[in-house]
């Protein structure tokens, strides 16, 4: 499985960020319900019965009430909303870029193992050749072999160590993907990326512009001065209206006859907002703006330190891979074991020196591969600093 492949699939199915991704759609849902206005109420009734029987007038009343809101607390609201929801979205956004980190990383651990597998298998297949034709020429004797089949169970010992490696590295990508395969994953790429050198003022100005942390810190900003918003439209008095139709029976008492009748009444009516003598939510809503105000401030303080400090650290990988590269360590490993080779080739080495040359180079190889990865680690949280992503094995 090549890696654009793995993180399209993970990206794709992984449970958990089906599961968040679920936020940004009911903080969508509540824009809708943001935009809704006040219901009117319907009242009807007997206001006045006659339960003595003396053809008293009676009142039927029927009539509608509409709270209208004032101060523009539905605009203020749907803003407010509207910008939850794009709050929801950057936070689902920094979810996304720590799993796709994630995820990369134990992509690139299994394909560190393989080449470690590889390498001690290459070194045991070789070596158990090599004893094999040593064993056919009987000239060894018996102490000898057992010092060779110590050594080969040493090398078989470490190559199941290295095979052991590479499963549960193949085994731990079921946790992005969210499904175990049936078949062990081999991750197939080229863990050889060129060093690239970029201008750490212009990686700062485009991480400020795309990192969500940045966008997260903007938004809170703008929601605590739209909740300030929202604080004064709340202190504003809303208007209750009542249009009603009272209808007045015919009473035919001796003592007080009246015709019947209709009576529409209409009535404003406002609270009284004796509460807004007292600023304690004005003053805490302006003390949340100038938080969000300083909270802008050290996020950029903090995305600029995280990329000077990843770059820093992808320079001195790059430096320690050039140890091995070229004519380095890898190629004078090679030699020494190539020469190892010719003399054991012509018996003036033993089997035991053949196999500590190679146990030697392993381990200059060995140690090439852990570079290697931290380089392509220190690559990978250089660009997740940024923000941007282009990496490809």
């Amino acid at each position: 499985m090549r890696y654009q492949r793995f993180i399209n699939l993970a990206l794709e199915n992984n449970l958990n960020l089906l599961a968040e991704e679920y936020n940004v759609s009911i903080a969508d849902a509540q824009i809708s319900l943001a935009k809704i206005r006040p219901n009117p109420s319907f009242t009807m009734g007997n206001v006045s019965g006659d339960i003595t029987n003396q053809a008293l007038q009676q009142q039927l009343y029927a009539g509608f009430t509409q709270t209208v809101e004032m101060g523009k607390k539905r605009r203020n609201r749907i803003q407010l909303a509207e910008s939850n929801s794009g709050l929801a979205q950057a936070n689902f956004e920094i979810l996304l870029r720590n799993f796709r980190l994630e995820a990369t990383q134990a992509y690139v651990q299994l394909l560190i193992h393989q080449n470690i597998f590889d390498r001690e298998k290459r070194t045991y297949t070789l070596l158990s050749k090599e004893l094999e034709e040593k064993e056919k020429s009987k000239d060894m004797d018996e102490l000898e072999l057992l010092r060779l089949k110590i050594e080969m169970g040493q090398l078989l010992d470490d190559l199941y160590e290295s095979e052991a490696d590479v499963a549960t590295s193949a085994l731990a990508l079921a946790l992005p993907l969210s499904q175990i395969q049936n078949q062990r994953i081999v991750a197939q790429g080229n863990i050889n990326i060129p060093y690239q050198t970029y201008a750490i003022d212009s990686l700062t100005q485009l991480a400020l512009q795309i990192r969500p942390e940045m966008q997260v810190a903007r938004l809170r900003e703008k929601i605590n001065e739209q909740g300030l918003a929202m604080v004064k439209s709340n202190r504003v008095s809303d208007l209750t209206f009542d249009l009603g139709n009272n209808y007045y029976t015919l009473a035919t008492n001796e003592i007080g006859p009246t015709p019947a009748y209709h009576a529409i009444t209409a009535t404003v009516g406002f609270p009284l907002m004796l509460s807004n003598r007292r600023k304690g939510d004005l003053v805490a809503a302006q003390k949340s703006i100038q938080q969000a105000q300083t909270l802008v401030q050290a996020t950029a303080i903090m995305i600029e330190t995280e990329i000077r400090q990843a770059y820093l650290l992808y320079q001195i990988a790059h430096k320690q891979i050039q140890l091995f590269l070229n004519e380095g360590l890898l190629a004078q490993a090679d030699r020494v074991l190539s020469r190892e080779a010719q003399s054991y080739a012509k018996g003036e080495t033993s089997f035991l020196d053949l196999s500590e040359s190679h146990r030697k180079a392993d381990e200059v190889y060995f140690a090439y591969f852990d570079a290697l990865k931290n380089y392509i680690d220190a690559l990978i949280a250089l660009e997740h600093a940024v923000g941007f992503w282009d990496i490809d094995f």
